[in-house]
């Protein structure tokens, strides 16, 4: 059977028990979510977080450094990441900068009206040569 589906004994073996156990619900697509994340932080520091950054405004490296002096609390600037971006901050985007020329340039009437040049007296002129 696992040469049919291209697949291992196992993941057959992983069927079969699904489908005796489960029935055909057994065989539908399941959430790989993890049951536990023990290494995540707590209701109540996520919430001191969260109230620091709207107090402050400050990103996660400044929030990071003001959560310890202030409130005593250690956490790296990669977990104040992951908590601001959970609840919906994210970072703040710099406008993007026009290109020059803008749309209305080109409909000026005037030609060379929007190039500006600075002309030198030439000194020594020989040394521009006798061909142009």
């Amino acid at each position: 059977m696992a040469r049919l589906w291209h697949t291992s004994r196992n993941v057959v073996r992983k069927w079969v028990k699904r489908f005796e156990q489960e029935g055909e619900e057994g065989l539908k697509d399941k959430s790989k979510k993890p049951n536990s994340s023990p290494r995540k932080v707590s209701g109540e520091i996520e919430k001191n977080v969260l109230e620091a950054r709207k107090k402050t405004g400050y990103g996660k490296k400044r929030l990071a450094w003001y959560l310890a002096r202030e409130e005593g609390l250690f956490l790296s600037p990669n977990t104040n990441r992951h908590i601001l971006a959970r609840n919906g901050f994210k970072g703040k985007r710099k406008p993007r900068k026009v290109f020059y020329p803008a749309h209305w340039i080109w409909e000026v009437e005037q030609p060379f009206s929007l190039a500006q040049v600075d002309t030198k007296d030439i000194l020594d002129k020989g040394t521009l040569g006798t061909t142009l």
